[in-house]
């Protein structure tokens, strides 16, 4: 029976406080600030306290003439003529031409554009556009744009599109006039 009381004081504590908090920076706003304080370290730890959101998993396939992917560190790129281990630099891929360019500060190449998986791919932002794009299937477009932030994940380069399956912190697409953010 005590926990009944203690419950209800809890909720009608919340709810008198989120009539009167009214203004940010009022007196109502501060004891309600001071209760979230409280609350955080209590056993009711998140009822109040909104959790920090984490990775999202995404899954995203892009085609469109020319792409370009800046790793913010080495990569290992395999296909079934080539394999690069480490590779530090950009890579652009040429759906047009059919070719993928390698470049970083000591080496440059022009490869035929076959099959190629990236691994440990660390993307700290990108933005593409304008793309064909389609994510996790429930979100396409022929004429788009696609912004991420902290990607981690590996790559799938085929003659026709670049797959791109791991974690961003945030993935927001555009076609046209309409924006979408993955929550």
């Amino acid at each position: 029976m005590d926990w009944k009381i203690l419950g209800a004081s809890m909720i009608a504590i919340l709810l008198i406080g989120g009539l009167l908090a009214t203004q940010e920076g009022g007196l109502a706003s501060s004891a309600l600030g001071r209760l979230k304080d409280w609350l955080s370290k209590s056993p009711f730890e998140g009822f109040l306290v909104a959790r920090a959101s984490g990775p999202k998993e995404v899954s995203l396939t892009m085609s469109t003439m020319e792409l370009s992917l800046d790793p913010r560190s080495p990569v290992n790129m395999t296909s079934q003529t080539a394999a690069f281990t480490d590779f530090k630099g950009r890579i652009n891929i040429s759906f047009e031409k059919k070719k993928v360019a390698l470049a970083s500060s000591s080496f440059s190449a022009e490869l035929p554009l076959d099959e190629w998986h990236v691994y440990g791919l660390q993307l700290p932002s990108a933005s593409f556009g304008p793309v064909k794009f389609n994510v996790r299937g429930q979100v396409q477009s022929d004429n788009g744009s696609v912004d991420m932030a902290d990607f981690l994940g590996n790559a799938t380069i085929t003659p026709d599109q670049l797959l791109l399956e791991g974690n961003v912190s945030r993935l927001s697409v555009r076609m046209g006039d309409l924006e979408m953010e993955l929550k």
